[in-house]
């Protein structure tokens, strides 16, 4: 099939990348699926709604591979035009806004310059006292 895809004429072969690229997708092998739709990413030949699917599945691909300011750029473009994934975007968009701010919480905590605070210090001294007996 890639072999026909490489010799078809453009826009024969941006279909056929559109139809591998869906079926890798359904198949779950997101790193294969994202090269296909990358390829014919806003492509003219397309319509609205063939280039929703097409955002929508290229996004989720950078979803599953953690690319998530990739995945967020996707989302977001398709976020407010009528499709049947906008509940899936929706959810995708929320889950990176929460882990950026999780990721900003952890290492503002870890390499940050606040100190603990009294009750955190006082924790720590009892279980460093509980466990020096073990």
């Amino acid at each position: 099939m890639e072999q026909f895809l490489q010799e078809g004429s453009s826009s024969y072969q941006d279909i056929g990348w559109w139809v591998v690229g869906t079926s890798s997708f359904q198949k779950k092998d997101y790193s294969k699926a994202l090269n296909q739709l990358q390829s014919i990413q806003n492509k003219d030949q397309f319509q609205t709604d063939e280039l929703i699917q097409i955002n929508y599945m290229t996004g989720v691909c950078q979803f599953q591979k953690g690319n998530y300011k990739n995945a967020k750029n996707l989302l977001n473009d398709i976020k407010e035009l009528p499709s049947p994934y906008k509940g899936q975007v929706n959810y995708l968009l929320a889950y990176i806004l929460i882990s950026e701010k999780d990721r900003e919480v952890f290492f503002d905590a870890v390499f940050g310059d606040k100190k603990p605070n009294r009750e955190l210090s006082e924790a720590a001294e009892r279980f460093k006292s509980k466990t020096a007996v073990l």
